[in-house]
Formats: C-alpha cells, sequence, structure tokens
C-alpha cells in the first residue's frame, strides 16, 4: 500500500482543519453551552445512561410539555464522555470538536477522491482502484514526495475539495461553538453513510454474499447513527437514493416517471 498517494491528501486537509481552529481550545463555554452541558443532568456520572434514550438534547424528557423535542442521545454520549474525562473544563469539549471536525474533512476528502476520480488503491482494503492510479502504477517511482502526489491532475479537483472544506467559514460556528458538535458529527456519519452506500451499490451484484450484505449493513448502522446525532441527518437516505438513480443508473427523468429501474 502506498500511504502518500493513498492517504496523504486526507492528511493533510485534516491536518488544515485542526490547525484553523486550534485557538478554539483556551475559549470557553457560550451561550446554549450552558443549558446544553453546565446545566445538563445526563452528563452527570450518578444519571442512568438509559435516560439519553427518553431526554431531548438539553436533558429534558421527551414527555415534558417544555421539552425541546430535539432528539440526539449520540452527541450528549460524547458529551457525557468528555464529562467523565474532564469534568466541565471547556479545553476538552473544544478539542473533541476540532478532531470530529479533522476527521470529518479526511473523510469528505476520500469521498472525493472516489466521486471526483483519483480514488483510493484497491490495497487499502477499502476503497477502490482507479484506472489512472492502474496505468500510472508501474511507471511511477516507488517513493513519491506529496506534494507530487497532489499537483497530479487527477488529484487536484479532491485537494480543491477537501482544502475549502478544511477552511469554509460555514463551518465556524459549528467548531467553534462545542453545541455546534451536532452539527459536525452528523456531517461525518452522513459522509460515512453516504461513503459506503456507493461502496454497497459497486458490490451489490457480486456472486459473495459476504461483500454485498456486509456494506449494507454498515450503511444501516452509520445512517441511524447520523440520526440519532442530529434529526436532519435523515436527509442522507434521500441523497444516497438520488446518487443510485441518477448517477449508477442515469436514469432520464422518463425512466423514473415509467418506473422502469424497477425492472432492471
Amino acid at each position: 500500500m502506498d500511504i502518500i498517494g493513498d492517504y496523504g491528501l486526507p492528511c493533510v486537509t485534516a491536518l488544515l482543519a485542526t490547525v484553523l481552529y486550534i485557538n478554539t481550545l483556551s475559549a470557553g463555554f457560550a451561550y446554549d453551552d450552558s443549558r446544553a452541558i453546565q446545566k445538563n443532568p445526563d452528563l452527570l456520572p450518578e444519571t442512568p445512561l438509559l435516560n439519553l434514550a427518553y431526554d431531548d438534547f438539553w436533558g429534558t424528557p421527551l414527555t415534558h410539555s417544555g421539552s425541546h423535542k430535539s432528539y440526539r442521545p449520540l452527541c450528549v454520549l460524547t458529551f457525557r464522555l468528555n464529562y467523565l474525562l474532564g469534568g466541565l473544563d471547556p479545553w476538552g469539549y473544544h478539542m473533541g470538536n476540532v478532531l470530529c471536525h479533522a476527521i470529518t474533512t479526511a473523510i469528505f476528502t476520500i469521498l472525493a477522491q472516489r466521486l471526483l476520480g483519483s480514488g483510493i488503491s484497491r490495497s487499502s482494503g477499502i476503497f477502490k482502484e482507479t484506472a489512472v492510479s492502474k496505468e500510472k502504477q508501474g511507471d511511477e517511482p516507488r517513493h513519491r514526495s506529496l506534494l507530487s502526489e497532489m499537483i497530479k491532475t487527477e488529484n487536484i479537483g479532491p485537494a480543491a475539495a477537501g482544502l475549502l472544506f478544511a477552511a469554509h467559514p460555514i463551518h465556524t460556528e459549528a467548531v467553534a461553538g462545542i453545541v455546534g458538535r451536532a452539527d459536525v458529527l452528523a456531517c461525518l456519519f452522513f459522509l460515512l453513510t453516504f461513503l459506503y452506500y456507493s461502496l454497497y451499490v459497486s458490490a451489490r451484484h457480486s456472486a459473495h454474499p459476504g461483500r454485498r450484505v456486509l456494506p449494507a449493513v454498515i450503511v444501516v448502522l452509520l445512517a441511524a447513527a447520523a440520526m440519532l446525532t442530529k434529526e436532519h441527518a435523515i436527509t442522507v437516505l434521500a441523497v444516497c437514493a438520488v446518487y443510485d438513480v441518477l448517477v449508477v443508473h442515469r436514469a432520464t427523468p422518463r425512466d423514473i416517471f415509467n418506473f422502469s429501474l424497477l425492472t432492471q
């Protein structure tokens, strides 16, 4: 496996994402952090863990008339882990957000590599080997610099996408504000769901049941994790469906309205 060729670019974009938000580690709690973290009884060790399944994001029972009805137990579970490790020290909570953003950026870059054509080599055991990398495999030197990998024609698109994702100011509130972790984590599981769904559609006609079933199970688990992190992640189901219909099957509007896809 070529570490630089396979994972160099995702590591670079993740590093940039970390560097850009490292200054948030010295920040404190702000705005909604008070209710979601400092005053949330679900973070306390003496609160039964099962309460996370019945309470909203702010620690209020969903059946209560004053409940916000925002159901995000997986995100609250990460806050509870932060509390277990460092109490109410905001440094650990901000570090968690920065790490989540870095990982999300790396996954986004890998997805961009897959969709835009540079791919990840089959030797990694997870992602596909593209025709470009396969053709050039015998012509390239064994040891290549990370810079030379990034400026390859097939890497320019994924590199631009990954770097823009890492640095785009639209992420600032979600990463710098601790309660924004719900958005960052939901995005992470959203991207992983879509990534594994793209792997599933590539393998669903395989003669080996394991190659079909395992990606499908992973997709279901990741989609559930996304929705348990923040409600709007349910849209990943629509994204996967649109990808399958319009990209994989290349369906036309006529195909869709005639339900001809059901016969394929």
